[in-house]
């Protein structure tokens, strides 16, 4: 199974991670490269106080032996929603929990291709749930040790710093460590002291550096009518968790219901409040008004703050397996491991052959709902070998877009040795706003914004060239020495407040 997972992997790389980019991702393409060189901006995602880049720090290695960034990226993220699978597949091993085991292994096989694809795609949304399912892997060892017990809180404080979604994966395991374990509630709260660090470096950074918190936080307000709401409409929020061929929020809910009622129906207290808070916490949650604000797009899901379910779904087969195990003699439980096996098979094949269409209705559902747009990742790549040219053949050093896309963090990438790049109204990068507002330049290259530049800047460009056969359209543009931050706004181009 474990072949066929990471078969499954290279198909989609393939198939949709390696085509397809857009402005979220190629920012992290510029954070892998500025990881590689040594440079640290933010805590977070840049030009906001949450989330992180934790992809673009995993990518950072493969760029300096020669990984192009699109593809990098791709792959860093996909191994964050993997390799969590292998590490609760040795918990439950470790555990002896032969059927939980064989249920793990198979269930990424069985899930949407569209899971599969939100979770992969590098927006800062997996670091947090990786981390997370650390903490599950240590705090699930056998024996509990106090290095293990405050190992998995310090992980599980990190995890809520990367991703506060990642507390739905675990909460319940603080839950079942704090009241089973005599000797967890000293170690773990230590840990989750340790690891909250992260989180109050990362408010400091924010507080002191407000530039730098472009995009606003989110304000997890809660209301009965948002309740409501999603309740009515749970497909949009859980249905890209159920299974290839059944996308229904059923399964989801069933996947947590079914072990999380064996662990309540036990008795014992920790296993108890486990599997009630496993349950619990997802569907309260979707009361916040952070869960309701997604378009049905995959690359700005609904979905996206539940990745950690079918996680959690896992954790909690495991710790059902010490309330509820029987027997590898019995008939119906080989019977059972036998279904789960052609399962997991016929999944597999299923997925394959989906996996373009799945590819496909998500572009086109993309194009419909453009919150974040979709960029074919050869059109990019064109559009950069363009600017490359040009640059070379002048002594322009810096390309200012005049609208937001994909492309002033993708080329700034791909020519980061060559050019700088600026996406005044929308930039994210506040480190690039502040060096420029430290840097004397005489020209520059504008990409799409038109003739504006050189019909209303007149007064203020001292030259102003279209340049031939650009598409978006190109103007060079020479001028007196001055930061290019004071001129923009005087040529028709909005800077952001920094």
């Amino acid at each position: 199974m474990l072949a066929m997972l990471a078969a499954d992997r290279v198909f989609l790389l393939r198939r949709f991670f390696f085509r397809y980019t857009d402005p979220d991702q190629a920012l992290l393409w510029y954070s892998a490269r500025e990881y590689a060189e040594g440079f640290f901006r933010e805590p977070s995602f840049p030009g906001q106080s949450y989330l992180s880049s934790g992809e673009a720090l995993l990518a950072a290695p493969l760029l300096r032996v020669g990984v192009q960034p699109y593809h990098a990226l791709p792959i860093a993220s996909v191994g964050l929603i993997t390799v969590p699978w292998v590490l609760l597949l040795l918990a439950a091993w470790r555990r002896k929990a032969w059927l939980a085991g064989l249920v793990i292994a198979a269930l990424p096989l069985t899930l949407t291709n569209e899971f599969s694809m939100l979770g992969g795609i590098p927006h800062g949304l997996t670091p947090g749930i990786f981390v997370a399912t650390l903490a599950v892997f240590f705090g699930l060892a056998p024996s509990k040790k106090p290095a293990g017990l405050l190992l998995a809180g310090l992980l599980a404080g990190l995890a809520f710093g990367l991703n506060q979604t990642s507390a739905l994966l675990t909460a319940p395991l603080v839950a079942y460590l704090m009241l089973g374990e005599r000797r967890a509630p000293r170690w773990l709260l230590a840990g989750l002291a340790l690891g909250g660090g992260y989180l109050v470096f990362n408010q400091y950074f924010y507080s002191t550096h407000p530039a730098y918190r472009f995009h606003p936080d989110p304000k997890f307000a809660y209301s009965r009518e948002a309740l409501t709401e999603a309740f009515l409409h749970l497909g949009r929020h859980l249905g890209y968790l159920g299974f290839w061929f059944l996308k229904s929020p059923v399964v989801a809910v069933a996947a947590l219901a079914l072990p999380a009622t064996a662990l309540i129906a036990s008795r014992r207290r920790a296993h108890a409040l486990a599997g009630a808070a496993a349950v619990a916490l997802p569907l309260a949650s979707l009361g916040l008004d952070k869960a309701a604000d997604g378009t049905s797009s995959v690359f700005f899901s609904y979905t996206r703050l539940y990745i950690a379910l079918p996680y959690l779904s896992a954790v909690l087969f495991v710790l059902a397996s010490e309330v509820w195990a029987p027997r590898w003699k019995d008939r119906t439980l080989l019977v059972t491991a036998l279904s789960i096996t052609v399962l997991a098979v016929v999944s597999f094949a299923g997925r394959t052959a989906e996996v373009g269409r799945d590819v496909d209705r998500a572009i086109a559902v993309n194009e419909t709902f453009p919150i974040i747009p979709a960029d074919p990742v050869p059109k990019i790549l064109e559009e950069c070998r363009m600017l490359s040219r040009i640059v070379e053949s002048s002594s322009v050093k810096l390309v200012v877009y005049g609208f937001n896309s994909t492309a002033p963090y993708a080329c700034g990438t791909l020519g980061y040795e060559k050019f700088e790049t600026l996406n005044p109204r929308y930039e994210r990068r506040t480190w690039r706003l502040l060096e420029e507002r430290r840097t004397q330049r005489r020209q520059m290259l504008i990409v799409g914004a038109g003739n504006v530049p050189c019909d209303i800047g007149t007064e203020h460009l001292s030259r102003c060239d279209p340049v031939p056969g650009t598409d978006p359209l190109a103007v060079r543009a020479s001028f007196r020495q001055q930061p290019v931050t004071e001129l923009l706004p005087k040529i028709g181009i909005d800077v952001r407040n920094f």
